[in-house]
């Protein structure tokens, strides 16, 4: 279980609720076929502006890490070890994934926020939180971390769960 946030370009005049949507439609026909998905080349205009994104994370934080695959995905991973969040840039959207039960969640938070600040200055990406079902900014930190904790007192044994399971590995790795 984690909290997510969607950042992407909204269209001027264009809704960015509206777009959110759309844009979660299109990547649900596209990624229908999971392994085709996986194997399908991303363009070297998209993957240069995912290059440009993922770089200036990188230079705003420099404790995120680049996962290097053995073979390209359609996304480019960074990971900030020390707060638990993961940054996946793709071709029309950044997603940020923080796991839920964190002790540092007021600093998930802020972290999360500030990359939004640099990506709406770098390509006007704008942020969507599905948890507060609206699109947020700074302002919002507190209102996210209120929405964060709230799953910590609706699901405590998953909280108790994570810490009697607790490893050193992070959360997202799978390899």
């Amino acid at each position: 279980m984690s909290y997510d946030l969607t950042l992407f370009a909204v269209p001027e005049g264009a809704d960015a609720v509206l777009t959110y949507q759309e844009l979660l439609a299109h990547e649900e026909r596209e990624s229908s076929d999971l392994d085709a998905w996986l194997k399908q080349p991303v363009p070297e205009s998209a993957r240069a502006q995912m290059r440009r994104l993922a770089d200036a994370l990188k230079a705003w934080r420099l404790a995120l890490e680049e996962f290097h695959p053995e073979s390209p995905l359609p996304w480019i991973e960074l990971n900030d070890e020390d707060l638990l969040l993961q940054f996946s840039v793709c071709e029309r959207k950044v997603e940020i994934t923080m796991p839920y039960f964190g002790e540092r969640a007021q600093e998930m938070m802020e972290c999360a926020t500030g990359c939004v600040e640099i990506l709406k200055a770098s390509a006007g990406y704008v942020a969507y939180d599905p948890q507060l079902d609206r699109i947020v900014t700074g302002a919002d930190v507190g209102d996210m971390v209120t929405q964060y904790r709230r799953m910590d007192r609706e699901f405590p044994e998953a909280a108790a769960s994570r810490s009697a399971h607790a490893t050193k590995k992070p959360w997202w790795k799978l390899w």
